[in-house]
């Protein structure tokens, strides 16, 4: 309705404009002059020119006001009055009336009011939506405490952080308090009242309440539309309030006279007859009787109202030193009104400097406030009270995993400890809400979801509330990374002196850092998020690494904490690296496993180690053996079952320090020995008999479960391995009784004659080189001397024939027979011949050594 008023000076005026061209015939002298079909064109041409100026193809579907839609108005309220004037003519007799013209007229104004139905339409649909967009996505913070989230429909939460009317810190009193004094105080007279309080306590909340309860009097008008920062100058400013005062007041008066007043006013104060900018306040050496006169006139005319005027002035310490003054002043003097109440809000201490910097101090406002309120501090119960219960419904709301919320709100009685103000737990909420949301069962993983969410919410609080100590964290990872420390700085090889050294400049940064106020406030929520700060405040020797081992190692990976080399990094450039995903990739073989869902398992693994490196493959089989716990009985077969195939294809590789992941493999299914039914086991013990091309792979499975010290006699087993044993003796006496050749190609594998090897040695009644005399031909030659080689790993690779292991199986003299009648072809034969004709030619370790510069793999 604003809207349309606001057009109404410019429909009388272009009505006015009508009138006259009408009464000058103009548009008749027109025609006659150029002729009606050349009018009617150039008539039609300037409406195709509006019609593209304003875009209308546009401005019609435009879900905003536009000034195509001003123009529609003043068009209608011209054509109206012109059809008013056209009726009355009509009425009167008067010759200046056509029928023509009334009819011209109404045709336009039907065609306009179409327009402008299908305009406002069009606008209040928008608006419908955003109101619904709005009301489904948006809720108050008093919404969420109270858990009333109606309407919720699976989207992101998003707190509105605009001025509320609701209290929930249990400041009712104060509330009270204000709003019985100013029905009860001086009810004719000035009264100042005062609200102080810190930036963000709840000062506007405080009297966004105090109004809704004052407007319920009906003797009480509250003026809060006044925004006092807007003003460029002293003289903006006091106009401004003068202004606002007699907009709210509602007494029907003269206005030439209340402009009067204030440009008196503005003239007697700063020394001009209009509102310069730049002029020197002087009006404290002014008359005050002529400046006092005015203010007794005003005063009666405020009179004349029934109502009390609350003049709000919040955040008053927003207009600057010199400004502030000036207010102060003003509302002390010049705005001296009767039945006038000011309420300023400020916040103390930067009042208190601004005030400073014009040589004041805070006794001066003494003299200006007559009741001072002060926002009371935020209780520390009410402060985690709020948090916890907020947080709690976000979570339930958004279907978290109950561990993960057990989680975060464990994290959110540590935050509340650094939470200010009301405005802090908004921000923060809004700030995090969405890396919530992103937990939701019902929602992708996203990589806050994936890291340990614990940890991502204390390092993001720390990001937002001191972007320093942030940095400092980020740019020192050797300082605060205590776990899994090779993947970001290599392999550092710390042994006792070393390990001291290193605790001494970890600690030696820890007490520098810690002797800042700004970072030791902290301590708290680094110690929650790295070991080693907490080693350091309990004090202890060991500050880098745990005093007991590292049985939790385990839960350090599985929860992904920040203080793992494998996650640091992604806290802080919120990306996914390779090593996360292949976590992400174990997790879900896992979870096929415990599903038995043998087939697509495999396929997970195939997947992951075609996409993987060497080294990725490693941390790949390692993370497995981690999450092997997470089985059930059904889920340790499937897996037992994946990692057999497995093994039967994958290569073994020399790493330094760490198992392959074929020997990762092999150990894991050592582990699944003892964790499968009995069921299982005998179907597994059934299956391997008959496959002598996997012995060796076998002997290595059971191992990992030999009694330690038995082999010297008597080779025994823990648990299941020994019924895998008997069973894997059985297979090399029956090879021996029957003479299978496991150098042919349907039973050779790679160092395969070990598995029979460590079957047989402990029997007293097998006679090895007579055993094996079957085996060994010039078309098996090679094959055997590679499986007798000896490897190493020193920078480069190593090679060498080994004689202690071939003199197990035969002399060298049947060697060099099978060597004579069998010259090497391929190029993988040369390369066994190479290290045979060293070791037979050359003297010494490293001189019958044959060395590469990357691992030779070969197909024999």
């Amino acid at each position: 309705m604003k809207y349309f008023k606001e057009q109404l000076p410019y429909g009388l005026a272009g009505f006015l404009i009508i009138l006259f061209l009408d009464i000058g015939n103009t548009f008749t002298k027109i025609v006659n002059s150029i002729g009606r079909y050349e009018f009617a064109t150039i008539t039609l041409v300037m409406l195709a020119i509006v019609c593209i100026y304003f875009r209308l193809d546009v401005s019609m579907k435009l879900p905003i006001s536009s000034e195509f839609d001003a123009w529609m108005i003043r068009g209608l309220y011209t054509v109206g009055l012109y059809i008013v004037f056209m009726t009355v003519a009509f009425v009167i007799g008067n010759p200046i009336f056509a029928r023509y013209k009334l009819l011209g007229a109404c045709i336009f104004t039907i065609v306009d009011l179409a327009f402008l139905f299908y305009r406002m339409k069009v606008i209040e649909t928008r608006q419908r939506e955003k109101r619904e967009q709005k009301k489904k996505q948006t809720y108050t913070l008093k919404d969420l405490y109270e858990g009333k989230l109606a309407g919720y429909s699976g989207e992101m939460l998003v707190l509105d952080e605009e001025a509320v009317d609701y209290d929930l810190l249990h400041r009712e009193d104060l509330i009270e308090n204000i709003i019985r004094t100013v029905a009860d105080c001086y009810p004719n007279k000035k009264l100042v009242l005062s609200l102080s309080g810190k930036w963000g306590s709840g000062k506007t909340t405080v009297l966004n309440i105090v109004k809704k309860r004052l407007q319920e009097s009906e003797n009480i008008l509250i003026i809060d539309d006044f925004d006092p920062w807007n003003y460029e100058d002293e003289a903006a400013l006091l106009s401004g309030i003068l202004d606002t005062i007699f907009k709210h007041s509602q007494v029907d008066y003269s206005v030439s006279k209340l402009r009067k007043w204030k440009r008196d006013l503005l003239a007697l104060i700063f020394n001009a007859h209009e509102s310069t900018r730049g002029v020197k306040l002087s009006f404290l050496n002014e008359d005050k009787a002529t400046v006092s006169v005015i203010r007794d006139r005003i005063n009666e005319y405020m009179s004349l109202s029934k109502k009390r005027f609350v003049f709000i002035l919040d955040n008053i310490e927003r207009l600057g030193p010199e400004k502030i003054l000036f207010l102060l002043k003003t509302v002390a003097d010049v705005l001296n009104f009767d039945k006038v109440i000011y309420v300023l809000s400020y916040d103390p201490e930067v009042l208190k400097s601004m005030l400073a910097q014009q040589h004041y101090g805070m006794e001066y406002l003494k003299k200006i406030v007559q009741v001072e309120f002060c926002i009371p501090e935020f209780d520390g119960e009410v402060k985690r009270d709020v948090l916890l219960c907020c947080m709690d419904n976000i979570l339930q709301v958004y279907k978290t995993d109950e561990n993960q919320q057990k989680l975060i709100l464990k994290h959110m009685s540590l935050i509340a400890e650094y939470i200010q103000d009301i405005r802090d737990i908004k921000r923060f909420l809004n700030s995090i809400m969405s890396s919530f949301y992103f937990l939701s069962k019902d929602q992708g993983k996203r990589l806050a979801g994936q890291l340990n969410i614990g940890d991502y919410t204390l390092l993001e609080f720390i990001k937002r509330e001191n972007r320093e100590l942030y940095d400092i964290i980020w740019n020192n990872a050797t300082y605060f990374v205590s776990k899994d420390r090779e993947m970001l700085f290599g392999h550092e090889f710390l042994y006792k002196e070393r390990l001291e050294k290193k605790n001494k400049e970890i600690k030696e940064f820890y007490q520098k850092l810690f002797e800042n106020e700004k970072y030791n406030r902290y301590k708290i929520l680094l110690k929650e998020l790295f070991p080693s700060v907490k080693h350091y405040a309990e004090d202890k020797m060991n500050v880098l690494n745990y005093e007991f081992g590292d049985d939790d190692y385990e839960k350090t990976i599985k929860e992904r904490r920040i203080y793992s080399g494998y996650f640091f990094t992604m806290y802080f450039t919120h990306r996914m690296n390779k090593n996360l995903g292949n976590q992400n990739t174990v997790e879900e073989l896992i979870w096929l496993c415990n599903r038995k869902d043998t087939e697509k398992a495999a396929e997970e693994l195939e997947k992951a180690c075609s996409t993987c490196d060497i080294e990725e493959q490693v941390i790949l089989f390692e993370r497995i053996q981690l999450y092997v716990t997470d089985l059930s009985t059904e889920g340790w077969e499937t897996l037992f079952d994946v990692l057999y195939d497995y093994a039967a294809t994958a290569d073994e590789m020399m790493l330094f320090f760490r198992l392959d992941p074929k020997r990762r493999a092999i150990y894991i299914l050592s582990l699944a020995l003892e964790k499968v039914s009995d069921r299982f086991l005998e179907g597994f013990l059934l299956h391997m008999k008959n496959e002598y091309s996997r012995m060796q792979e076998i002997s290595e499975i059971i191992w990992h479960n030999k009694v330690e010290g038995s082999e010297e006699k008597e080779i025994k087993y823990n648990g299941r391995a020994g019924k895998v044993y008997e069973e894997l003796l059985a297979m090399a006496l029956y090879v021996i009784g029957n003479e299978l050749d496991l150098y042919d190609d349907l039973n050779y594998r790679e160092h395969n004659i070990w598995g029979w090897y460590h079957a047989v040695k402990r029997d007293s009644s097998v006679d090895i080189k007579e055993a094996f005399h079957h085996m060994l031909t010039p078309k098996n030659i090679y094959r055997f001397l590679w499986d007798m080689t000896s490897k190493s790993l020193s920078g480069v690779y190593g090679y060498r024939l080994n004689e202690d292991n071939f003199k197990m199986f035969c002399d060298l003299e049947e060697i060099e027979e099978c060597i004579r009648q069998h010259v090497p072809e391929t190029s993988d034969e040369k390369f066994v011949w190479e290290i045979y004709d060293t070791f037979k030619n050359e003297t010494g370790e490293d001189g019958r050594t044959v060395y590469r510069q990357r691992e030779v793999k070969l197909r024999l």
